[in-house]
């Protein structure tokens, strides 16, 4: 699986004039992942964290989770406080320089309906919305890229809608709210044209 993320930002050191060592933020990334149930089992949620890609792929293989073979469901990623190091111990950025997470909503193939597992993420996702105050929520669909680009097109917009309706339902205020659907111009995992994808049949909430 290839996990959406920012590429942690280069670290620069220098060694000033009475010989502390100053390092500047440097972010790292949390992500958790919600796989399918097994026969008879239920789903199980997976959490990781790394400063890139790589390091949050390498973590979740580690607890067993073979994302290749069953994707995950629900897919969150967010940012960890910044901090800087120096040789009197690390300080923690302020609160207000943490990132709000980013919620990701898989949906089946060739449908706009909400999967029921997914009702929890986009609780989460208003929960955050009222309780930070954010100026803006971008709702952004996706399709795989079985189908014509017109028919992927209206379908990518109609699962932006579909979550867009949900965030209305919990109290999300309108005005925050825009939408676009992507088609399948912005894959999450590339293939070829006419591959079922289930990572790229999505949609991503934005929370800024």
């Amino acid at each position: 699986m290839r996990l959406k993320t920012v590429l942690a930002t280069s670290v620069l050191v220098s060694l000033t004039a009475c010989g502390e060592l100053h390092q500047s933020p440097r972010p790292n990334y949390t992500a958790t992942c919600t796989v399918a149930a097994a026969m008879g089992d239920v789903a199980r949620t997976y959490h990781a964290t790394g400063e890139n890609e790589k390091q949050l792929r390498n973590s979740l293989r580690a607890q067993g989770v073979d994302t290749a073979s069953n994707p995950c469901l629900e897919l969150t990623i967010a940012r960890l406080p910044l901090q800087r190091a120096t040789r009197f111990g690390p300080s923690v950025a302020p609160a207000s320089a943490v990132a709000p997470p980013t919620f990701v909503i898989h949906f089946a193939f060739g449908s706009a309906e909400i999967p029921p597992v997914a009702r929890a993420t986009i609780a989460e996702a208003a929960h955050t919305i009222l309780r930070t105050g954010v100026s803006h929520v971008r709702i952004v669909g996706h399709t795989d890229t079985v189908g014509s680009d017109r028919y992927n097109q209206g379908l990518s917009e109609r699962r932006a809608q579909a979550i867009r309706s949900a965030l209305l339902a919990a109290d999300v205020p309108e005005d925050l709210i825009s939408i676009r659907g992507a088609g399948e111009r912005e894959l999450f995992v590339p293939t070829d044209d006419n591959v079922r994808e289930p990572q790229n049949r999505r949609v991503e909430i934005f929370i800024r």
